[in-house]
């Protein structure tokens, strides 16, 4: 079986912001994102491990940002308005 072809970290950073732009405002969980890349990517070409660490990535950067929902127990994500500046630059 042939290997995946890799998408580099810089795109899927990227494409991470693209999908938390989707609707600004409105909470997005973790499985939103992960399907949502996918979408962009192409199905399966995202591991949950890479979107993790994109996530964490663009936290660092105060791209997005996260809160804990009590009444979904799960953590929502949103993006800032750094990440809506840095995803219009992209």
């Amino acid at each position: 079986m042939p290997n995946k072809p890799t998408i580099p970290k810089g795109r899927i950073r990227q494409k991470v912001l693209q999908v938390m732009n989707l609707r600004p405002g409105h909470p997005k969980t973790e499985e939103m994102v992960f399907e949502g890349v996918n979408d962009l990517c192409g199905r399966g070409s995202v591991t949950l491990s890479e979107i993790r660490s994109a996530m964490e990535w663009n936290l660092s950067q105060a791209f997005i940002r996260s809160e804990w929902s009590d009444r979904d127990e799960v953590d929502h994500w949103f993006i800032t308005p750094e990440g809506e500046a840095e995803e219009r630059r992209q």
